[in-house]
C-alpha cells in the first residue's frame, strides 16, 4: 500500500500533468510595457526578442501568460517627445501570473483527503486570484541610444536561460512521463542559477 507522501506526490503531479506545464508548448509571454514617449521602440524591441526564441507568443497585457515581463522606460531627453535621448533608463520585472495549475494545487492543499478538486471551484478560484503574481527578479539598467536593441536581446537571453529553459525541462519531463517523481524533477532542474 502507498504512504502517504507518496500519495501526496502522486497527487500534485496529476494536479500539474494537465496544466500549461504539460499541454501547451509555447511559453506565453504577457509584455507590458511603458515607452509611449519613445514611439513603442521596446515594445517592438522585447517583443521581437521574445518571439525570435521560437517557442514564445507574446500575449497582450489583457491575456493571461504563463509569464508577465514589465519594462519601464525613462529617457534622458530634453525634448517632451524623447527625440533626443542619448540613453534611456529601464526597470524590467519578471513574474509568473496565478494559474490554473495553481489554483488546482491551492484548493487540494485546503481541502482534506485526496480528492481533486472540482472544475468550478478551480476555476472560481483562478478567478479571484488571477491578479496575483509570484515575483521572480527585477533589473534595472541604463541603455545608450545606440546598444539599446543589441542589449533587449541579451537582456531576453538572459530570461530565457535562467527561466524559460526551466519551464521547458519540466514540460519535457512531465510529457515524457506524466507519473514522475517529484524528487526526479526537482533533480532535473537543481543545480543553476534559475531566476523563476
Amino acid at each position: 500500500m502507498p504512504t502517504r507522501p507518496t500519495l501526496i506526490a502522486a497527487a500534485i503531479i496529476g494536479l500539474l500533468a494537465p496544466s500549461s506545464l504539460a499541454q501547451s508548448q509555447a511559453i506565453r509571454v504577457s509584455l507590458r510595457v511603458t515607452d509611449e514617449k519613445l514611439g513603442g521602440i521596446f515594445t517592438s524591441g522585447f517583443g521581437s526578442a521574445f518571439r525570435a526564441l521560437g517557442d514564445v507568443e507574446v500575449v497582450t497585457p489583457g491575456e493571461d501568460g504563463d509569464y508577465i515581463v514589465r519594462v519601464v522606460t525613462i529617457c534622458d531627453g530634453v525634448t517632451a517627445d524623447c527625440s533626443t535621448a542619448q540613453q534611456y533608463a529601464l526597470s524590467i520585472s519578471l513574474s509568473e501570473g496565478f494559474s490554473r495549475s495553481d489554483a488546482y494545487f491551492a484548493v487540494h492543499i485546503t481541502r482534506t483527503g485526496l480528492l481533486l478538486p472540482s472544475d468550478t471551484t478551480v476555476g472560481l478560484m483562478k478567478q479571484l486570484l488571477h491578479q496575483f503574481e509570484k515575483h521572480h527578479q527585477i533589473w534595472v539598467a541604463l541603455w545608450g541610444r545606440n546598444r539599446y536593441e543589441q542589449l533587449i536581446r541579451q537582456q531576453v537571453a538572459e530570461i530565457d536561460a535562467r527561466c524559460f529553459e526551466k519551464s521547458r525541462i519540466m514540460r519535457r519531463l512531465f510529457r515524457e512521463n506524466p507519473n514522475k517523481p517529484l524528487n526526479e524533477v526537482a533533480s532535473a532542474v537543481s543545480g543553476r542559477d534559475w531566476v523563476c
